[in-house]
C-alpha cells in the first residue's frame, strides 16, 4: 500500500469545485498560480534532492574504484610470474657460476670426451688434426678476399669462386 494519496479525474473534479466555491470565481485564477508554484518548487526540491544523491553515489563507487585500482597497482601480477621464473633459473644460474669459478681465468674448457681429450663437438672421422678450423684455407687451395663471394640477398646461392 503506498503512502502517497492517489488522486483519479474525479476526486480533482470535485476539489476544484470546492474551491471554486470557498475562494470565488475573481481569486481562483490567482490561487491556481500560487498552487501551480508551489508544486513547481516541490518538485524542483525532489530534482535537487535526488541529483546530489545520485552525485553521493557516483562519488561512492569513484571512490571505491580508485581504492581497488590503487590495490591492484600495488599488487603488481607479474611478480609472482617473475619469482617463478627465477626460482627455475637458479640452479641453472648457479651452474653456470660453478663452471665459470673452476675454469682458468678468460677460458671455459669444454667437457672431456671418453678417451680423455677435449670433446669438439664433432664427430670423430679418424683423419688427424692439423690444427686449422673447419673452412679455414690451406695450401692446396688458396682463397684471396677479393674472389670471395657476397651473399646477394635471401633467395640467391652464393656463386663459386673463380680458379686460377
Amino acid at each position: 500500500m503506498s503512502m502517497i494519496p492517489q488522486f483519479g479525474f474525479a476526486e480533482l473534479f470535485l476539489l476544484a469545485a470546492v474551491a471554486l466555491m470557498v475562494v470565488g470565481p475573481r481569486d481562483l485564477p490567482r490561487l491556481m498560480k500560487g498552487v501551480g508554484g508551489f508544486v513547481s518548487q516541490a518538485r524542483g526540491l525532489a530534482r535537487e534532492f535526488q541529483s546530489s544523491f545520485d552525485q553521493m553515489a557516483r562519488e561512492a563507487e569513484i571512490d571505491e574504484f580508485r581504492r581497488e585500482f590503487d590495490e591492484l597497482r600495488k599488487a603488481d601480477p607479474t611478480r609472482a610470474a617473475r619469482d617463478a621464473i627465477d626460482e627455475s633459473l637458479r640452479p641453472v644460474a648457479n651452474d653456470i657460476d660453478e663452471a665459470l669459478s673452476n675454469s682458468p681465468p678468460g677460458r671455459v674448457s669444454p667437457p672431456a670426451n671418453d678417451a680423455g681429450e677435449p670433446d669438439t663437438g664433432e664427430p670423430d672421422t679418424g683423419e688427424p688434426d692439423t690444427g686449422e678450423p673447419d673452412g679455414a684455407p690451406s695450401e692446396a687451395s688458396p682463397e684471396r678476399p677479393e674472389d670471395m663471394s657476397t651473399d646477394d640477398g635471401p633467395g640467391t646461392a652464393p656463386e663459386p669462386p673463380a680458379r686460377p
